[in-house]
């Protein structure tokens, strides 16, 4: 399953209602290349009303990640999976399987687990981890060149700072809180995608 360059992922943030996450959603989809459904607490039902809701939206399945917990999996198929790094077994029906990392010695075994892509992170300063030393750019440039995997940044990435990771050799960057809890959410999924495309997506 092949990654685009310069992609932009919309992550969940755990933080907004069902109904919230769709408006939004709907709001941002044009600008976005992959939908990620962060919602350990969300109903199986919920989930699925997630799911079919971006289908119905004209997201393409591979373009729906589910980051869920191992005992949920089961209940889906016909999207792809995002895996935390604790994570050890890729899900056998998921079309496309990421996880998430944050050191080189991790992307190195997640390689070889089987992943198609991996997130690193969080690459800066972020509300959500305030009590973690961001790992930075020349971190994420490094995980970047040893892997053969696409490696999409994350971790309280602004419009501003995309550059800086795509020239770290990011493959993309993945948003929460700058696109689920943004004032305009639409203008800014716009400047992320905007970004992006000055790097040559």
């Amino acid at each position: 399953m092949n990654i685009q360059r310069n992609e932009l992922h919309a992550v969940s943030t755990g933080r907004q209602t069902l109904e919230e996450w769709m408006y939004i959603s709907k709001k941002i989809k044009k600008y976005t290349d992959c939908f990620h459904v962060r919602e350990p607490l969300w109903s199986l039902e919920e989930l699925r009303t997630a799911i079919e809701f971006l289908q119905k939206e004209g997201v393409a399945p591979e373009q729906i990640r589910l980051n869920i917990p191992e005992e949920k999996r089961s209940c889906f198929s016909g999207t792809g999976f995002h895996l935390k790094e604790a994570a050890v077994q890729k899900p056998e029906q998921s079309l496309i399987t990421g996880w998430s990392v944050h050191s080189r010695e991790a992307a190195r075994e997640k390689e070889q687990a089987g992943a198609d892509y991996l997130f690193f992170g969080h690459v800066f300063s972020t509300a959500s981890k305030q009590d973690l030393q961001p790992r930075g750019l020349q971190q994420l440039s490094i995980v970047a060149r040893e892997s053969h995997l696409p490696v999409i940044a994350i971790g309280g990435i602004t419009p501003e700072q995309v550059k800086a990771c795509i020239r770290s050799g990011a493959a993309g960057i993945a948003v929460l809180s700058g696109l689920y809890e943004a004032a305009d959410p639409e203008q800014q999924a716009c400047a992320y995608s905007t970004k992006l495309n000055k790097e040559g997506k």
